[in-house]
C-alpha cells in the first residue's frame, strides 16, 4: 500500500506512534493558539501532565513567566504584544510565512522555579481534517536558574 492511500485517521495514528518515541520537543496549536497535541518529551520538559496542557494557550503550556508578572492569562498580559512566539504563529496562520525558525531567550516558570531559557523554534503550518494547525518544534539550547 502506498502512503497516499492511507486515510487521515491512519496517518494521525502513525503520527501519534512516532511522536511519542522521538526526543524532539513539540506541540500542535490550533488557530486560536491553544495546544491540541503534545508529545511525551514536551510533557516531561515542562513538567506538566497532558491534561494540564491540552486546550490551554501555548504560553500557559510553556510556563510563560509574564503571565505571573501581570497576573493575567496568555494573550492578555502587557508583554504579549512583544511575544516572538505569538508573532511568528500569527505570520504562519496568516500565510505570510510558509514556515519559520527563530531563537528566543526568556524567562519561563517550571513548578516554582524561574529559568532563563535559550530556545530554538521551528513552526510549520499543517492542515488536518480541513482545519489549520501549527506544529511548534522546540530545542532547548540552554537553561539556567534565575537568581
Amino acid at each position: 500500500m502506498k502512503f497516499e492511500e492511507f486515510n487521515q485517521e491512519d496517518i494521525l495514528h502513525l503520527f501519534n506512534c512516532i511522536s511519542q518515541e522521538v526526543d524532539q520537543l513539540f506541540f500542535l496549536v490550533d488557530n486560536a493558539f491553544r495546544v491540541q497535541y503534545i508529545n511525551k518529551a514536551f510533557s516531561e520538559y515542562v513538567k506538566k501532565d497532558i491534561s494540564e496542557i491540552i486546550d490551554k494557550e501555548f504560553g500557559e503550556a510553556l510556563g510563560c513567566s509574564n503571565m505571573e508578572k501581570d497576573e493575567k492569562g496568555c494573550a492578555f498580559t502587557s508583554y504579549c504584544g512583544y511575544c516572538e512566539i505569538r508573532s511568528h504563529l500569527h505570520k504562519v496562520f496568516d500565510k505570510s510565512l510558509e514556515k519559520t525558525e527563530f531563537e528566543l531567550v526568556r524567562e519561563f516558570k517550571l513548578l516554582d522555579e524561574v529559568l532563563v531559557r535559550h530556545l530554538k523554534f521551528k513552526i510549520i503550518p499543517l492542515q488536518l481534517h480541513f482545519n489549520n494547525f501549527a506544529l511548534v518544534i522546540m530545542d532547548d539550547v540552554g537553561a539556567r536558574t534565575h537568581s
